[in-house]
């Protein structure tokens, strides 16, 4: 655990909390380590980082340093998860 004034975390990079493995540990910031979440059990979209708008249509966008970055409108879900999933993976 972090020492006082330390602004690392120790995160699991497959985010199973019980594999302590040296191999899945790493240091992180706060918002790295918030970068690595699963989606939150109230999505509706199934997918992390994709909300539907009020007319219906799907919005992607990630946060990234506390910014967020809107990657579009879409008419599907999937359409919206693979947009988020190609910037995520560009980062």
């Amino acid at each position: 655990s972090p020492g006082k004034g330390c602004s690392d975390l120790v995160d699991h990079r497959n985010r199973h909390p019980l594999d302590n493995r040296r191999s899945n540990l790493r240091l992180a910031t706060y918002s790295v380590n918030q970068y690595n979440r699963k989606a939150n059990r109230n999505n509706t979209s199934g997918f992390c980082g994709v909300t539907q708008t009020m007319s219906g249509r799907w919005r992607a966008r990630l946060k990234l340093h506390g910014r967020e970055i809107c990657l579009g409108r879409f008419d599907t879900a999937t359409e919206a998860a693979a947009a988020y999933t190609a910037a995520k993976a560009a980062l």
